[in-house]
């Protein structure tokens, strides 16, 4: 048989070592003397969902004589006027109620709930028989929900809610448990008690029929028990349990003699089933001693505490609602009055305390520093029927454990009562032991943060140049920690704080312009939300264009010009700029420079070039200017003679003019052709060109050979030239 009785133990000493007993939960002293010594034990803890299974015995659960079987039913059974067999339509057999189940073993082991027709089977099927010991059912009643206290020993108490009917000889007796109570002590004793009631009956007198008053019995006498979280099985006490007997003696030699306890068999005097319970010589002796019973599927609960608001804002005097959960009254008893040996309740209470306060450690009363009479920051939860005698600070500590008060966070009340112990470091909801009650599982600490507002400054250039670098710098004290969001310039940055400082670098590439940048702390659990700003202004840079030209330039060329604004601060201009004086033009800068091509129809002379760039983002608007003067091309003149001119008749020639610029715009302007002879000369009349030539009438002429120059007299961007030897005519006729 295996025992549980250390597990519980183990457990509460891992809580502890984890926090939740030991850091998580802290408490207070009582408002009154030093506590006296501990009167519940340190470790306990609160039970709950606790589940018992039990057949009571097999001949609970095998053949009768008549009416078929004995059984189990679960709830209270109704009265049936007489010594009876029960029948389906009375509806008195469950196998349900509340808390309670009754249940029996199918073929293959699994507990099922019976039905009336098969609540007298074996687990495969056949009718149990009262010839044989090992014919049963098997069934066994079932309470769940069970509720109490245990400690790391296995001691403690766990009362189930909830009744079960035992049935024998098909109904003609029967009664009934209510609300089993299990008690084990350190050494693993229990002992299983409930309120039983029923009906007297008699084998001797049939007509024998009335109710037994109800009186506490003891069900089961356990050892080996131990009540942890895993549960345990423990066989009853039967074997060789001695009783004394009223009828029937009892049979005490072979290997099944015994008995439940005397207090059982005497109730069951009444019932008719007393040498049911005990060996009494008979041949079902084999079935009566005690089946194992299983305690199980519970867990500890220990007392927890929840606070509504545990963060302070500051200049506010919160009300916060303090509810507990868990606080069995049994686990604190009162060792000085008015509470003297009956619970003494919780303190709860808003405190500023030592690391080490708590009663249960023997630490001193000064360790709390509590207002115990100011009836806002100190409640005493306590059970109904003794909060007349705590006055105005009492509230209900509920038969579930849980309890709800309403404490007053004033600070300022509470420091000016507590004075400078230094000693005293932590605020806090605290609860422990009332009336000298030194329950360590009452001893609660709920930490309560009155947040500080922390001095934050934002410095840095407040003036700066597009492209300079500038850095920005936050301030908020070296206690504080966290991520601080600057916004307002660029995209928004998100920064840890390093020893309270965190800094912000203005982009690079930020447009000029006015800003105020912003940098935000959002708050923690220690600290308020605070923000500073500082308005920033990017002022554009500067810089000197340069124009990129010839100083002269034949008419007909193809002028380039290119106009540079040179890169400040590593920040490459954009944007437009406008030529004008030779023309209007306007294009973008191109990593930062911009090209421009003239008119080759650009008049000949002096011109003056004017760059006008708007600028962009970052910097300011800016022109230059640069002197260009358009020259006047050279150019070749021909002639071709399409009819010789005869001394009697006139000629024809063809005079071409070309400049010697190529791609230059054709010349235009006039021409005179020169003939001469011997000192004579003659001309033609100026002739106007026409796509760069001009047919002439070249006069008649006397017999001989004569000189042909022409003079071009020029056009806007080409040169005049002088008469021009183009060659020799004879006439011959």
């Amino acid at each position: 048989m295996t025992t549980h009785r250390n597990r519980l133990g183990r457990r509460l000493l891992a809580l502890a070592a984890s926090g939740a007993l030991a850091a998580g939960l802290v408490a207070v002293t009582a408002p009154a003397a030093t506590a006296a010594p501990a009167t519940t034990s340190s470790d306990t803890a609160r039970v709950t969902g606790a589940t018992l299974s039990w057949g009571l015995s097999n001949e609970q659960g095998g053949g009768a004589f008549f009416g078929g079987c004995n059984f189990l039913s679960a709830g209270t059974a109704g009265d049936t006027g007489s010594s009876r067999l029960w029948t389906e339509a009375d509806g008195f057999y469950k196998t349900t109620d509340g808390n309670v189940t009754v249940t029996k073993p199918n073929a293959s082991g699994v507990q099922t709930a019976p039905t009336w027709s098969t609540k007298c089977e074996t687990p495969q099927g056949t009718a149990v028989s009262a010839s044989s010991t090992t014919s049963l059912s098997l069934n066994q009643v079932n309470l769940a929900g069970g509720v109490g206290t245990a400690s790391s020993t296995g001691a403690g108490t766990v009362q189930w809610t909830g009744s079960f009917t035992s049935v024998f000889y098909g109904g003609l007796t029967y009664w009934t448990a209510t609300n089993p109570k299990l008690v084990v002590d350190a050494a693993g004793n229990g002992t299983l008690t409930a309120t039983a009631s029923g009906y007297a009956a008699s084998m001797e007198d049939s007509s024998k029929w009335e109710a037994i008053p109800p009186r506490t019995i003891t069900l089961a006498k356990l050892t080996n028990a131990a009540l942890d979280a895993d549960g345990f099985t423990s066989t009853p006490a039967y074997l060789g349990v001695e009783v004394t007997t009223q009828g029937t003696a009892q049979t005490r030699t072979g290997p099944s003699w015994g008995s439940f306890p005397q207090d059982f068999v005497d109730f069951q005097y009444l019932t008719g089933q007393s040498s049911y319970w005990y060996s009494s010589g008979g041949s079902r002796d084999a079935a009566k001693p005690a089946s194992p019973l299983t305690v199980g599927g519970y867990a500890t609960a220990t007392p927890t505490v929840t606070v509504s608001e545990t963060v302070v804002e500051p200049g506010t005097v919160p009300t916060v609602t303090v509810t507990g959960t868990n606080f069995d009254k049994s686990l604190s008893t009162g060792t000085r009055q008015p509470f003297l040996n009956r619970p003494g309740g919780s303190y709860v209470a808003f405190a500023k305390v030592a690391d080490s306060w708590r009663p249960s450690t023997g630490a001193a009363s000064s360790t709390r520093g509590q207002l115990a009479q100011n009836v806002e920051l100190t409640k005493w939860a306590l059970p109904a029927d003794q909060m007349a005698t705590a006055g105005p600070a009492a509230v209900e500590l509920e038969e579930d454990g849980s309890f709800s008060a309403s404490i007053k966070l004033d600070k300022a009340t509470l420091d000016a009562a507590v004075g400078s112990n230094a000693a005293l470091t932590k605020y806090g909801i605290i609860t422990y032991g009332g009336s000298g009650g030194n329950a360590a599982a009452y001893e609660t600490f709920t930490p309560i943060l009155f947040k500080a507002v922390p001095e934050i400054s934002l410095t840095g250039p407040e003036t700066v140049v597009a492209g300079q670098e500038a850095t920005y710098t936050v301030d908020l004290g070296s206690e504080v920690t966290g991520p601080v969001t600057f916004s307002g310039i660029g995209d928004d940055e998100v920064v840890d704080l390093e020893d309270g400082l965190a800094t912000f670098t203005l982009p690079a590439d930020q447009a000029a312009g006015e800003y105020t940048l912003e940098a935000a702390f959002a708050g923690d659990d220690t600290f308020e939300a605070v923000s500073d700003t500082l308005d920033v202004v990017v002022a554009k840079t500067e810089s000197t264009p340069t124009i990129s030209a010839p100083t002269s330039s034949p008419f007909g060329t193809a002028h380039t010009v290119t106009v540079t604004v040179p890169t400040e601060n590593g920040l490459v201009p954009t944007g437009q700029v406008t030529l004008t004086g030779a023309g209007t033009q306007a294009t973008s800068l191109v990593d930062g420079k911009a090209t421009f091509t003239l008119s080759r129809t650009l008049s000949v002379g002096a011109k003056t070039l004017s760059v006008s760039y708007a600028g962009d983002a970052r910097y300011v608007d800016l022109s230059a200017t640069k002197s260009f003067t358009v020259a006047k091309a050279p150019v070749v003149t021909s002639s071709r003679t399409t009819l010789k001119p005869t001394s009697t008749k006139t000629g024809k020639a063809v005079i071409s003019v070309k400049s010697k610029i190529a791609g230059a715009p054709t010349p235009s302007g006039t021409i005179r052709v020169f003939y001469s002879r011997s000192g004579y000369t003659t001309r033609n009349v100026a002739k106007a060109l026409s796509g760069g030539s001009a047919t002439v009438t070249v006069p008649k002429l006397p017999k001989g050979t004569w000189k042909v120059s022409v003079r071009y007299s020029g056009s806007p961007g080409s040169l005049n030239t002088p008469i021009e030897y183009k060659g020799s005519w004879t006439v011959t006729r």
